[in-house]
């Protein structure tokens, strides 16, 4: 009996384990994982998961994973032996012999890193060239932004935190706002200054102009556009 997780019944924790046997059940969209040498801890937001508390090791456990959330899980393949992050609640069961045990029911594991992390990736590879790319930044990048501070902010301890801690995420979340402020800020620089063609004097002040504010921008975010 896994002794060490009954005292944390009804609780969320976070585990990491290796990926063992698996077998599809289509009757229920579910996938049945057995986890090898699985670690649990005890979720703390503002710790990654190496250094949480631990609640227990243990040689084994089955998880089960509705089809359509086997994308959310933290792994690299899906594949024999390869290293699996997930989250769930610890649960008392009774087996088919009637032996009583604990186990770690499966949640649906939060999408919020991957969440920023794509978006991240999209705003910073978006060089506006058109006024699709414009729309993009002003009218979707900035409000999701906001939308995912707001879930991040609600999310008390349910946060998967096995490579960002909430410290983490909140700090690129506001720099990425900050970040899309900058280069609509720029888009409209540009935008708003219409060169006189004969004139070499006009044109030459707006290069050198256009090249301190990048140098401004670049000094204030070293990662640069």
């Amino acid at each position: 009996m896994r002794t060490s997780l009954s005292k944390h019944l009804n609780e969320y924790v976070l585990c990491r384990g290796w990926i063992g046997e698996w077998e599809d059940f289509l009757y229920n969209q579910t996938r049945r994982i057995t986890i090898l040498q699985p670690t649990i801890k005890k979720p703390d937001k503002q710790l990654l998961f190496k250094d949480q508390e631990l609640i227990s090791q243990e040689h084994h456990l089955n998880l089960y994973i509705k089809f359509e959330d086997l994308i959310n899980y933290d792994t690299r393949f899906f594949e024999l032996k390869e290293p699996i992050h997930f989250s769930g609640i610890v649960e008392h069961y009774q087996r088919k012999d009637g032996s009583e045990d604990f186990g770690i029911c499966a949640t649906k594991q939060s999408t919020l890193p991957y969440e920023v992390e794509r978006l991240e990736k999209s705003v910073r590879g978006t060089i506006p060239k058109c006024s699709k790319d414009i729309d993009y930044l002003k009218n979707y990048a900035s409000s999701k932004v906001l939308e995912l501070l707001k879930v991040l902010m609600s999310s008390t301890e349910c946060l998967p935190t096995f490579h960002q801690t909430y410290d983490d995420l909140v700090k690129r979340l506001v720099d990425l706002s900050v970040f899309i402020e900058d280069r609509l800020e720029l888009i409209n620089y540009l935008e708003s200054y219409k060169p006189n063609r004969e004139s070499r004097r006009q044109n030459k002040a707006f290069v050198n102009e256009l090249k301190k504010y990048q140098k401004r921008v670049k000094s204030r975010y070293k990662g640069g556009f």
